[in-house]
């Protein structure tokens, strides 16, 4: 897609055609004279920014403004939503429904500045609701949620709770240093509301990765989890060399395999830690996107094939699943003018 700008000229270029006669610009932008006079325009393309201050979002390069008036709406809705609309119904979406990546469709009104000011904008497809997925021990019970691995996880009449061989259970079940595996939606508070809570059987055999968050007594606190090291734990840093427990240290990147025991800690069998220079990390929203590289802000950064991708649950992505306007954090490394991303986390 080209970006296109369509400024005073272009705007005067169009008054001068008859209404008959409408352009199509490259990107999806149709703009024809309107019955007053003014200049029309239709619009399609994917968000690439949406600015909540000024209540716009742009559209390949275009700037499109949504007033009170602007209808937002989404192409699933059936003609029986548009009669009821018409007899004095509300099926307006907020303006927090669009999401950058969605592909909408604009009709409005260019603005002298030549912003685009919307009547309609419709959102193509039926709306994705986001689901999750956390595994780890109980660190609190309330009175209708618990805690695991620092994250608040709210139980209602809606939510099932069961063992792992789908018996059911309650929530007056749950306890402290259980290990359980949640599904569920987040809430805007950073909570999840569970529709699944699984509770896993004790000397089970599991894997963790995260940085170091605190040391003891031949023990590490990874994701919130304590893993206890003894003399039958394999270390190993990078090129699988042996390490010693001293060599451990916080912030640093391990991985964890081992067995949860009665109490929910874990016993660990093997931890590969990632011993090189810890590096450098930046936090921000995508600007750019390809197959090797990102962009934050101007700074582009390689990604190379062993640099991770994960979103915030810790599952893997490939490159391709980026998008323009994540907010990302990246690890990354120097190689002389150059920056290299060793691990890309999505934030939201």
């Amino acid at each position: 897609m080209f970006d296109i700008n369509v400024g005073t000229k272009m705007r005067r270029l169009v008054a001068m055609l008859p209404v008959s006669i409408a352009l199509i610009f490259a990107g999806g932008l149709l703009a024809h004279d309107g019955p007053g006079g003014g200049t029309r325009a239709e619009l399609r393309g994917e968000i690439q920014a949406i600015s909540e201050s000024t209540s716009s979002f742009t559209v390949i390069g275009q700037t499109i403004v949504v007033g009170p008036d602007t209808r937002i709406r989404r192409d699933d809705d059936d003609d029986e939503d548009d009669d009821r609309i018409a007899h004095g119904g509300d099926d307006n979406l907020p303006f927090s429904a669009l999401q950058v990546g969605d592909m909408v469709d604009v009709e409005g009104s260019f603005l002298p500045d030549g912003q685009i000011l919307a009547d309609e904008v419709e959102i193509e497809g039926e709306a994705v609701v986001e689901q999750v997925e956390i595994e780890g021990t109980i660190q609190s019970v309330g009175t209708d949620s618990i805690v695991v691995a620092g994250i608040t996880v709210v139980v209602d009449s809606f939510t099932i709770i069961e063992d792992e061989n789908h018996n059911p259970s309650s929530f007056s079940s749950l306890q402290v240093g259980q290990r359980v595996e949640v599904k569920g939606t987040p809430q805007p508070d950073g909570s999840i509301l569970a529709s699944k809570i699984e509770i896993k059987e004790v000397n089970q055999a599991i894997k963790l990765e995260g940085t170091i968050q605190a040391i003891g007594d031949m023990l590490i606190v990874v994701a919130a989890q304590v893993v206890h090291v003894d003399a039958a734990t394999i270390l190993e840093g990078d090129d699988d060399m042996p390490i010693h427990f001293g060599d451990l240290k916080p912030g640093m990147k391990v991985e964890v395999e081992g067995i949860v025991q009665d109490d929910g800690s874990v016993l660990a069998n093997k931890i590969e830690a990632d011993t090189s220079s810890p590096g450098l990390s930046a936090t921000g929203r995508l600007t750019a996107t390809t197959a090797t590289s990102i962009r934050i802000g101007k700074r582009v950064y390689g990604l190379l094939k062993s640099t991770k991708i994960r979103d915030r649950s810790g599952h893997t992505l490939k490159p391709s699943d980026l998008r323009v306007g994540m907010q990302v954090r990246v690890l990354y490394k120097k190689g002389g003018k150059s920056f290299f991303a060793r691990d890309v986390r999505v934030l939201k």
